[in-house]
């Protein structure tokens, strides 16, 4: 399936329109255009497209394998709009915004790194950074959901559990190799968080990898 992963001003506000055929299917966009000035929706962009299956593929600005399927499934999983979901360690953007996108106004999120220069597919509305690797975002506080995809450190996850758990957080998504979750699940459950599901589906992520979501409310 060919997504858009690309558009312009006039286009962000009507994308949902857009159609075209895909060996007789139809396209879903996928990736918006991107902005250095996270106070500003961009007003040129360039129309590009990648092509998703429903097998889990690696892309070069991605670690985490992607489908259709996941696609789909995280937009069933995740909080709609006006709740708000924050990616830390949004990385390139690709994944969220595939999200964004694909979930046209049911979806509000904001993707954070530390180096706005590793962003390549979140307008800037829709990024914001940090100062640096162990520092947290304090908008952190009123999100509603939280994304971890292919997360580093779990010191980072640790201090955004202590300083940054509100009423407003509903869940906590977490992404990763499946090697590593035994590390991350031992902090969550160091701050109390038992409550956990797999999120499931068939051809959802690579063999290796799972999405796990960690309900907080």
């Amino acid at each position: 399936m060919t997504r858009l992963a690309g558009i312009n001003g006039a286009a962000d506000v009507s994308y949902r329109l857009a159609v075209c055929a895909h060996r007789g299917r139809p396209s879903r966009l996928s990736c918006l255009s991107f902005s250095t000035c996270p106070a500003q929706r961009p007003e040129m962009g360039s129309i590009k497209t990648v092509n998703l299956s429903d097998t889990p593929q690696h892309f070069h600005d991605c670690c985490l394998a992607i489908s259709n399927q996941l696609v789909d499934r995280l937009l069933a999983v995740l909080p709609r709009s006006p709740k708000h979901i924050l990616s830390i360690g949004c990385g390139s953007g690709l994944l969220e915004s595939l999200l964004v996108v694909n979930g046209t106004d049911k979806v509000s999120l904001t993707g954070i790194e530390v180096n706005e220069n590793v962003n390549k597919h979140l307008p800037g509305y829709a990024f914001d950074t940090v100062s640096g690797t162990w520092a947290t975002y304090a908008g952190a506080t009123q999100a509603a959901a939280w994304m971890f995809v292919y997360p580093r450190e779990p010191r980072l996850l640790a201090n955004y559990l202590a300083r940054h758990v509100s009423q407003t957080l509903e869940m906590i998504l977490w992404l990763g190799p499946r090697n590593d979750w035994a590390e991350y699940n031992e902090v969550f459950a160091g701050h109390g968080f038992t409550s956990m599901s797999l999120v499931e589906g068939n051809n959802l992520v690579a063999p290796y990898e799972m999405a796990i979501v960690v309900h907080v409310q």
